[in-house]
């Protein structure tokens, strides 16, 4: 993203929100990985932390990162600027490095433990986020056992096909839910002295009741490189508009492709028999 696109990006999201009554803003930034644009995500922070104070609005800010590329400089700075992080690991050692690689092949595991120190050491606000394939699957107990000894929090996804990806990475059901007890049973036995319920299951809440998995249509949106929007990072190739348009909320709402009829969980077969179906959002 150009610093011109990045900067338009920012004053209309900021503005349209203000317009549009909400209290508050979090700008994720994501790629690829954005930590190779380091000083364009700092400029838009403090872009967004100015127009921000002017319109009375609160704004929040997250990195999704790789984690490589997380050294003692850049997260004393992430902690300056009170950006908080989200670091993918989707294993340890040749489960992680059999999916994140360098170009030379390199794999990218101890970085990532090494960039996760960093964090904790410079006590920036952070996750881990896991998301479970067909090739990482075995590994999940252990990956639990070592993020809870590490104190660090962490949240589960499911891999979900995309046409971007040729090769099957969905995992047998059967196989999910197997590995899945056997890290919820080391949960069970060492509690960590933080809340990961939220986590343990792909878009599941316990914070509050709910109709929908996600805010895509109601409050969030995503915005490329180029300035188009899209309803959810899985659909970058049916874009709904752009930073041009006039009303990013209204934008937002009126092109929701998954939400038509309005079809909430109370709709569905067979959440709408299920007694979790607020919990989940089906």
């Amino acid at each position: 993203m150009s610093q011109e696109v990045g900067e338009k990006t920012v004053r209309k999201i900021v503005f349209d929100a203000k317009k549009n009554s909400f209290e508050k803003i979090t700008f994720k930034f994501a790629g690829g990985e954005p930590l190779l644009e380091f000083s364009l995500v700092l400029h838009l922070v403090h872009l967004a932390k100015k127009l921000a104070k002017k319109e009375r609005i609160k704004v929040d800010f997250v990195v999704l990162t790789n984690g490589v590329l997380l050294t003692e400089k850049i997260t004393k700075k992430l902690k300056n600027e009170g950006i908080k992080a989200a670091v993918s690991l989707d294993g340890l050692g040749k489960y992680n490095d059999a999916q994140r690689v360098f170009p030379s092949g390199k794999g990218s595991f101890k970085y990532v433990e090494k960039g996760i120190q960093n964090l904790k050491k410079a006590r920036v606000p952070f996750n881990v986020s896991v998301t479970i394939n067909s090739k990482n699957i075995e590994n999940i107990p252990q990956l639990t056992r070592y993020l809870l000894k590490q104190e660090i929090p962490f949240a589960f996804n499911f891999y979900r096909e995309s046409p971007y990806v040729s090769e099957k990475l969905e995992g047998d059901d059967k196989k999910l839910v197997f590995y899945l007890k056997k890290a919820y049973k080391i949960i069970y036995d060492n509690p960590p002295p933080y809340q990961i319920i939220n986590g343990l299951l792909d878009r599941v809440s316990f914070g509050r009741p709910h109709l929908y998995p996600c805010g895509m249509g109601n409050s969030y949106i995503v915005v490329d490189h180029n300035g188009k929007i899209t309803s959810c990072q899985m659909t970058l190739g049916r874009p709904i508009g752009s930073i041009e348009d006039d009303d990013l909320i209204e934008m937002m709402i009126k092109g929701n492709f998954v939400r038509p009829k309005n079809l909430t969980v109370d709709g569905k077969t067979p959440c709408k028999k299920c007694q979790w179906r607020y919990l989940c959002g089906g």
